[in-house]
């Protein structure tokens, strides 16, 4: 059974490893992204950021003794005039990342 649990500092080089992995795969679509070597650290340093700034949430999946995935997120307020003030504000949901493995 897979667990849903608060990040910890612990955890901070999975993280890492998920965003590499996320960037994998999504440069096989979009050619001009960065490789992940490259990019890894600093967009997960943008994720803490956030998080922390904006209201947000990382989560850890866990399953037994292994972390096999993420998931983070933060509060944005849109800046569309059409939006009544109240329905401006809603939750961004930045990334979600599980090991191939655990997904079914």
């Amino acid at each position: 059974m897979i667990r849903i649990e608060p990040y910890r500092l612990a955890d901070l080089p999975l993280v890492v490893t998920f965003v590499a992995a996320i960037q994998e795969h999504e440069s096989a679509t979009v050619p001009e992204l960065k490789p992940s070597p490259e990019i890894a650290a600093a967009y997960t340093e943008m994720i803490m950021r956030n998080v922390r700034e904006k209201d947000g949430v990382m989560l850890m999946a866990r399953h037994a003794t292994e972390t096999v995935g993420f998931a983070d997120g933060w509060a944005e307020v849109d800046q569309d005039p059409c939006l009544e003030e109240e329905a401006r504000r809603h939750a961004y949901v930045s990334d979600i990342y599980f090991l191939e493995a655990t997904r079914r």
